[in-house]
This record gives structure tokens, C-alpha cells and sequence, in this order.
């Protein structure tokens, strides 16, 4: 398979910010131990979130490292249940609409109500590797849908080498019950016989191009690749709605290391991208006070690719 050049979004340290691929967006306006700007507890007496042994024997890069002192938000949160029927949903983006777009790792696509009613169900997509940890992932629509009805997802694709994380693109039917003219614009080779970390998360940038993540494959004889610039496994991928690199994008920037980054979002803080990947160092936790308030107080420090100096454990790129 032809090797492709592209862009890169690496980073030292790892976060745990983002808890399962949920983004709650939160404020406050309670001005008694917290801050006024994340929502935030500014209190730490709570004991460590974290209180399990270590599942590895790396050595914290600092004390307090993997079990930093538990906070609370002072930010009241409903939860509503929509739709308890759902087979393994993984991927989920509004219509302009605001209807839902679903992927469930199977292999279905679906488009449900607010209130988590069924309204139409999407065939013709392509053939899934559902094993472990792939299948039918992430799920987004173009900037420009209400224009073009284009939606780009990926999916864990199978192949005689072995399984890959595919990125495909197709035009919504205007009957809205499948996908049309689907083109694959970009594989992250090499393809491995595993089944573990693909990634994924798709988010557009302000051009209208693409930010992808994708996962190191996990086993032992493939994720050291992901410090390897010249394959796309454990990678954060800056490409156009084509696939090919972003003209004058965000450089490549050696000795990376992603597990497992399926946690991406672009948050409304100033137009930033926040990553999460999975931990690196035993079960790294990461304060998320600090995190938010090294990039709300100083956004002008982190610049693409690098972490803010504030904030060690964390991406974050405009």
C-alpha cells in the first residue's frame, strides 16, 4: 500500500479531561469555592479519583502524578434518557436540524428524534470489522451539510493484511436512507490482524478540514509505530474533506506517542482543539482544574502542536 505523507498533532503527556467520549459543557455562577471561568471546585480535599494499583511499572513522572486529589463541579447536570434500545452506539452528531446521527459499532447508521425516536435508518454502508474494539465509529457531518448532505465517518475496514481505520465520506440521500457515492479518502496503514484501538474522532477546523485521531493497535509487536511519523497509527491526521494533507497545515512534531486517542473535541473555548488520548504512565489521571485554567488564562502560549506550559498533560491547538 502507497505510503501517504500528512500532517501531525502530537503532544508528551496524557490527560484524563474527557471521561468516555462525554463533553459536558458546563458554567457557573457560583462564586463560592469555585472558579468563575471552568465551573470548577477550587477546593482539594476530596481523596484521589483514582485507587486502583498501577496497571504497568512506569514510575510517575512527578509525585501525585496518577492520583491527583479528586474535585467537584458546583455545575448541576440533567441527564435524560433518550433511547435505552440503541446495539452498541459509538458515534453521534447533530443534523442541522437537530436531529441525531448514530453509529452503532455493528455496523448501522441511524438518525433519531431529540425526544430518541427512530426516524430513518441508513443502509448501504461498507463492510465492518466489529471484533473487539472496532466496527462503525465516529460520525460527522460537513460544515456545509445543508448545502452538500456530506457525512463523513469511519469504521474499523478488514482486509487480506489485516484490519485498518478507514475514513470514508458519502452524500446523505435526500430521502435520507442511505449514503451515496461513498469514497474511502484516507487509510491508516499499516493494516494489523489485530482488533484493539483503531481510535476514532472526526472534528472539522474553521477551513473546514479534518481532524482525525487514530489508535496504535494496541498489541506489543505494532504500537511502538505510533513514534513512527511515517505510518498513521497513533496520529492526530490534519486532512482535507479529500484526504490528502492540509496545504500548510499543522507540522509534524517527532516522538510522539497516542494509545488510544478517541477523545477529540473542539471545544468553544476560543476555537481551541482539546485532545484526550488514553493514559500512558500507569493510570494516569490529570487535575482538570489546572487543565482548564492553564488554557482559558493563557491561550496565547499554545500554539499548533505544542502543549501550553501550564498544562504538561495537555493538547490544545488552534
Amino acid at each position: 500500500m502507497q505510503k501517504k505523507q500528512f500532517s501531525v498533532i502530537t503532544m508528551r503527556a496524557l490527560i484524563g479531561m474527557l471521561m468516555s467520549g462525554a463533553l459536558l459543557s458546563c458554567h457557573s455562577n457560583s462564586q463560592s469555592n469555585t472558579d468563575q471561568k471552568s465551573g470548577i471546585s477550587t477546593a482539594d480535599s476530596l481523596p484521589p479519583v483514582e485507587t486502583k494499583k498501577p496497571n504497568s511499572d512506569y514510575k510517575p513522572a512527578f509525585v501525585g502524578q496518577t492520583r491527583v486529589k479528586g474535585t467537584k463541579t458546583k455545575t448541576p447536570i440533567q441527564v435524560t434518557l433518550l433511547d435505552s434500545t440503541l446495539k452498541f452506539p459509538w458515534g453521534i452528531c447533530n443534523l442541522p436540524d437537530g436531529r441525531l446521527l448514530i453509529t452503532e459499532k455493528l455496523g448501522t447508521m441511524r438518525i433519531e428524534t431529540l425526544d430518541g425516536k427512530l426516524d430513518k435508518q441508513i443502509t448501504g454502508l461498507p463492510k465492518v470489522n466489529a471484533d473487539g474494539q472496532g466496527g462503525l465509529l465516529d460520525v460527522n457531518v460537513d460544515p456545509d451539510f445543508s448545502t452538500n448532505r456530506m457525512v463523513y465517518f469511519d469504521y474499523a475496514e478488514p482486509g487480506a493484511k489485516g484490519n485498518l481505520l478507514a475514513i470514508a465520506k458519502g452524500k446523505l440521500s435526500q430521502d435520507e436512507t442511505h449514503l451515496e457515492n461513498i469514497q474511502v479518502i484516507y487509510r491508516a496503514a499499516p493494516a494489523w490482524k489485530g482488533t484493539l484501538q483503531y481510535g476514532s474522532r472526526i472534528v472539522f477546523d474553521k477551513d473546514g478540514n479534518l481532524f482525525v485521531t487514530t489508535g496504535e493497535r494496541s498489541d506489543k509487536e505494532i504500537r511502538t509505530k505510533a513514534q513512527d511519523l511515517s505510518v498513521a497509527i497513533g496520529k492526530v491526521l490534519h486532512l482535507t474533506k479529500d484526504g490528502k494533507p492540509v496545504p500548510g497545515g499543522l507540522l509534524q512534531i517527532p516522538k510522539a506517542h497516542y494509545r488510544k486517542s478517541t477523545h477529540m473535541v473542539c471545544a468553544a473555548l476560543k476555537g481551541w482543539l482539546l485532545i484526550r488520548p488514553q493514559e500512558r504512565s500507569g493510570r494516569m489521571n490529570s487535575d482538570p482544574k489546572a487543565v482548564m485554567n492553564s488554557i482559558l488564562s493563557d491561550p496565547v502560549k499554545t500554539t499548533a502542536g505544542q502543549s501550553s506550559p501550564m498544562a504538561e498533560n495537555t493538547a490544545a491547538i488552534r
